[in-house]
């Protein structure tokens, strides 16, 4: 809330004073007067000069209040506010302040009372409703947020205050098109049309419309060329476009302005794109991020470890989907920080039970619990103790998901240097991190040090490249057959005698059709649920050469947003290699709730795996429902979850070798029907080892007490 503003903070609306004397009077209008034109100085000494007259003077109280709030002196101008309510409780607006000034000193029970104290005294006060609808929406009280937001905008359709509160709204709720639609509207009617435009082009850009949001951003360039925000959105914006130097140049003239972030320069480095046109483009991108590492590590940056949680450089999510080694460039975004953390290991304490720290960030929760809950129930208690990390919005769904209270859930603070203390002085002798990826303080962390060991798994999607993590959990199932891993890990591998995930399993869906979903009635239904970013060039051709034998097959892609920008490039890179004609035999739906997507992948022929990345989470989905899945291992872990489940369940004929063994499997899958019917038959007899392996509990379990006993040993 920006409390300059003459909506969230009612100033003009009181009705001027009456009963004083005039001369006091006469003082608090010139008051008054250079309040208006901003002169709060000025104001403050007339308001202090009718209280030195007049102390009952509850309007000087209040306007100093307001005067005080503006200079930020919060608590001051909640004194100021609770004198002028204590003489007058009548005015609707001195409730109004005085929610906003407690909003501010964070206590949004009072807050809020105030503002309903306002509504109660003015029911048609806009203001009110504004600031309440924000209130609650920061509390995710949604309900109770559009209700009050949309009161506002009733009252006063273009209340400036309350329609960007409602666009914050939307974009919290997922309602982004309405979030844009609404900004769009709003550029015509909004008295500052630069705000407006500039959270337009924030959604674009994180609703990846990055052709829509150039644009944008380049008009906000002219009208305001050093606005940090514009500079670093178009910086993002060219580089998620693949135009790498234009990128860079961005990033460089933004850090000229910004000298307190050494690796603002840099930035350009923290983006991939998630479509590519070509696999040459790949390749390109790749030696461009190692030339510009090896650069910037000869610069020998220094930098601020309490800084890196929010300034900070790692590789994007996107690269570990090129079916190559994250090893190396991995290691060099880790090197960029090798003389910022100053921890030291620390000593592992003999206790009764190791602890077991299970962390997880902002946004990655269900992850960790998915398949590692199962795991932190079971875990013996006279042996291990359990805690879970996560922020404060996610400690209600962690406990529900964990309502055993022996298992400790511990909110780290927003603040990352505050959130690494609270993690080292919990004690842990092992720390398990679920991702250690991009947008996530799990990297940094690490480097703190707050544990005597730390490990992580397969949610980190191939090695850290950090030093300071320990151990990698993995599997013979789950690494590439005849290959020594080694090489591709920072950490020391660990191999885990099944999957390192406890996953239940799920139902089959019933009564499900495909007229459900709108899908042709006749013919294969070849599912791709996928990620944008694992249709690599190379999936195309398979795709291509499988519906050009089945002539009667269809392509159904899962892809998040038919809008954005990397769906536009897919469906028209995927146009150029499967021509017009084949495209009409393929599928996309968009989101889908969780149910949808079971009963949609229920109905499945047979899911296509990428060759750049297979399925984790997928293929248990998958395989629960007795759908085959096509694949074909490469040389990374990655490449090799799928074929890993199939030799669980010892089928290991279903695993292709070649591309050609990979489309003459899913024909076959496709319009073979009695073939299809006896591989989903063996699957369902034996998906069962997949699912609820109290193997896996024993081999965490087996695991940290060996990660322990080396360390003591040290």
């Amino acid at each position: 809330m920006d409390i300059k503003s003459n909506r969230d903070v009612s100033v003009w609306q009181v009705p001027h004073p009456s009963g004083h004397a005039e001369g006091v009077e006469t003082i608090f209008q010139e008051g008054l007067r250079f309040h208006r034109q901003g002169d709060l100085v000025q104001a403050a000494l007339y308001y202090r000069q009718v209280l030195s007259q007049t102390p009952v003077h509850a309007d000087a109280w209040h306007f100093l209040g307001v005067v005080t709030m503006h200079q930020r002196d919060y608590p001051t101008a909640r004194i100021y506010f609770e004198k002028s309510l204590a003489l007058c409780d009548t005015k609707a607006v001195y409730f109004n302040n005085y929610g906003v000034v407690l909003d501010q000193l964070k206590c949004p029970h009072e807050s809020q009372a105030a503002y309903q104290m306002a509504l109660d005294l003015n029911p048609n006060y806009a203001d009110a409703w504004s600031n309440l609808g924000r209130l609650l929406a920061d509390q995710k009280h949604y309900a109770g947020a559009e209700k009050a937001l949309l009161n506002a905008v009733r009252l006063e359709p273009n209340h400036p205050d309350a329609n960007l509160h409602l666009i914050d709204f939307f974009r919290a709720t997922h309602r982004e098109n309405d979030a844009i639609y609404l900004c769009r509207n709003l550029l015509k009617t909004h008295p500052d049309p630069v705000k407006v435009k500039i959270k337009l082009g924030d959604l674009l850009l994180h609703a990846g419309r990055y052709g829509d949001a150039l644009p944008v951003f380049q008009e906000l360039e002219c009208i305001v060329p050093d606005h940090f925000n514009v500079q670093y959105g178009l910086g993002q914006i060219y580089a998620e476009l693949d135009q790498m130097a234009t990128s860079k140049t961005t990033f460089q003239r933004l850090a000229i302005l910004h000298s307190d972030l050494p690796l603002l320069r840099w930035k350009h480095l923290n983006y991939c794109p998630a479509i590519f046109g070509n696999t040459a483009s790949v390749e390109r991108y790749w030696n461009f991020l190692h030339c510009e590492l090896d650069e910037l590590l000869e610069k020998q940056v220094v930098i601020d470890w309490r800084s890196s949680g929010h300034d900070h450089l790692w590789p994007s999510f996107h690269l570990a989907h090129h079916g190559k080694s994250c090893r190396g460039l991995r290691e060099k975004f880790s090197a960029v920080y090798a003389r910022a953390f100053p921890h030291r290991r620390l000593k592992s304490v003999s206790k009764p039970r190791i602890r077991i720290g299970f962390v997880t960030s902002r946004g990655n929760e269900d992850g960790l619990l998915r398949g590692t809950a199962g795991i932190i129930k079971r875990l013996d208690p006279e042996r291990f103790e359990s805690l879970v990390f996560c922020f404060s919005s996610s400690v209600k769904h962690c406990r529900h998901a964990l309502p055993d209270e022996r298992i400790g859930i511990i909110a780290m603070p927003d603040h990352f240097e505050q959130a690494s203390q609270v993690v080292r002085e919990s004690g842990c002798d092992i720390l398990y991190y679920w991702k250690v990826e991009p947008g996530t303080w799990n990297p940094f962390l690490a480097m703190t040090r707050p544990a005597p060991v730390q490990c992580t798994s397969w949610g980190t999607l191939g090695t850290s490249g950090i030093d300071a993590l320990d151990y990698y959990l993995t599997s013979p199932f789950m690494e590439p057959e005849d290959i020594d891993v080694s090489p591709h890990y920072t950490e020391q591998v660990e191999m885990l005698a099944t999957f390192p995930m406890f996953e239940p399993r799920n139902d089959i869906p019933k009564n499900v059709s495909r007229d459900e979903f709108g899908l042709p009635r006749n013919g294969a239904i070849y599912f791709c649920p996928h990620r944008i970013s694992k249709y690599h060039p190379s999936f195309d051709e398979l795709l291509r050469r499988v519906l050009d034998c089945d002539p009667n097959g269809h392509l159904l892609l899962k892809i998040h947003s038919s809008e954005s920008t990397a769906a536009q490039q897919l469906k028209c890179r995927m146009t150029q290699m499967l021509g017009k004609s084949l495209m009409r035999r393929v599928i996309f739906l968009g989101k889908l709730s969780c149910d949808q997507y079971q009963r949609l992948f229920s109905l499945a022929t047979a899911v296509l795996d990428s060759p750049v990345f297979t399925g984790g989470y997928t293929a248990y989905d998958a395989f629960s429902y007795g759908v085959p899945m096509v694949t074909m291992p490469g040389t990374v872990g990655v490449q090799a979850f799928t074929s890993g489940f199939y030799r669980k369940m010892d089928m290991c004929e279903m695993a292709a070798h070649s591309p050609e063994q990979y489309v003459e499997m899913a024909i076959r899958l496709g319009t073979d029907r009695d073939f299809h019917e006896a591989v989903s038959r063996k699957i369902l007899e034996r998906c069962d080892v997949l699912f609820n392996e109290e193997l896996a509990v024993r081999e965490f379990e087996r695991f940290f007490e060996k990660a322990i006993q080396k360390e003591c040993e040290r």
